[in-house]
């Protein structure tokens, strides 16, 4: 079962880059890279003007979309809505599965949006709600928290992720390329530590009040990790290609 949780876990991920992936390729935005994994490439091919990698670590992917001033229809000098469908198309990938799954598990996007408000609500508050699921499946349960959470996080206004990007894009120009990579790096190495202080202060609450680990609220808290390591790693990945 471990297996199969990570499998969904990174396959949400990659989910994730591939609608940057797709919309990137429907407004004619340059991307040069595609990778399932970070670090060494393994295997690639190139195809067309995208170069398609398995790389070391399986630990989600990256879309390298271009960002130069200087490239004329680069992510930075496109219209704003169009660089905002770009940006979202990440997380609505992630909201189309969560949709998917309430409405397969629970026969309603409401009640499950419910569910997963209460269980959130019980990670950071300890209050339980219970509601009643027929048929309750952990796979179909985990699969649309896990989404819809990454459609949360993702939109959080930090530089280092997309929602960060929605507001960062429109004020790009005005901005030197020192000061740029300097906000984009201080937020990853921020979110590095973010992603520290969220394992360690969980642990040391699940076992100071000798509270039993259970393996599915430990995969639940674990996806903000992969993704603050994903695009912690992807940031780092990018600096070194270039």
């Amino acid at each position: 079962m471990w297996i199969l949780y990570v499998a969904i876990l990174l396959g949400s991920v990659i989910l994730h880059e591939l609608g940057h992936l797709l919309a990137s390729l429907y407004f004619k935005v340059p991307v040069s890279a595609f990778s399932i994994g970070f670090g060494p490439v393994l295997l690639h091919k190139k195809i067309g003007k995208i170069d398609w990698r398995l790389s070391l670590l399986p630990l989600g992917g990256y879309c390298e979309i271009e960002e130069s001033l200087t490239v004329m229809n680069s992510l930075t000098n496109i219209a704003y809505w169009k660089q905002c469908i770009i940006l979202m198309a990440g997380v609505a990938m992630n909201l189309s599965i969560a949709f998917v799954c309430y409405l397969i598990h629970y026969g309603s996007i409401l009640k499950g949006i419910y569910i997963d408000y209460s269980m959130c609500a019980y990670f950071f508050t300890g209050a339980i709600s219970y509601v009643r699921v027929e048929n309750f499946n952990i796979i179909l349960f985990y699969t649309a928290f896990l989404n819809s959470t990454l459609f949360v996080f993702n939109m959080l206004p930090i530089p280092a992720l997309d929602g960060g990007y929605l507001w960062i894009l429109p004020l790009r120009r005005k901005m030197s390329d020192r000061f740029y990579k300097y906000l984009i790096g201080i937020s990853f190495w921020a979110l590095m530590i973010a992603q520290v202080a969220i394992i360690a202060v969980w642990f040391i609450s699940a076992y100071g009040n000798k509270i039993p680990v259970n393996m599915i609220l430990l995969l639940s808290i674990d996806f903000v990790y992969i993704t603050l390591l994903a695009k912690t790693m992807n940031y780092v990945e990018e600096r070194r290609l270039k």
